[in-house]
Formats: structure tokens, sequence, C-alpha cells
């Protein structure tokens, strides 16, 4: 399961603001894997995009 959120913030025209959080809860396989080696079944990741349009 993956799950991705974003809200886009417009601080000028033009230029466009991206807050993005991802949540990842592994299964199968890669659990397995994951929990033998000392992880857990899920992962959190995130960035910030900034992009300026002309």
């Amino acid at each position: 399961m993956v799950d991705k959120r974003h809200v886009r913030y417009e601080l000028v025209p033009g230029f466009v603001i991206t807050p993005e959080i991802n949540y990842t809860k592994f299964d199968g396989a890669r659990q397995v894997n994951s929990e033998a080696n000392g992880g857990n079944d899920d992962a959190f990741g995130g960035m910030i995009r900034f992009q300026r349009n002309f």
C-alpha cells in the first residue's frame, strides 16, 4: 500500500510550492526481509518541490 499526500500552494503567480509526504506499507517478501534485518513493515518519506513557471 502506498499513500501520497500533497498540497499545492501558489506563493506568487507562477511560483508553486508543493510539500509531499509518502507512506508505504510493505507486504510479502519485502516485509519479511525488512523485519529480519531489524526494520519494520512501513516507511515514511517526504520532499518539498519548488516550481517556477515563466
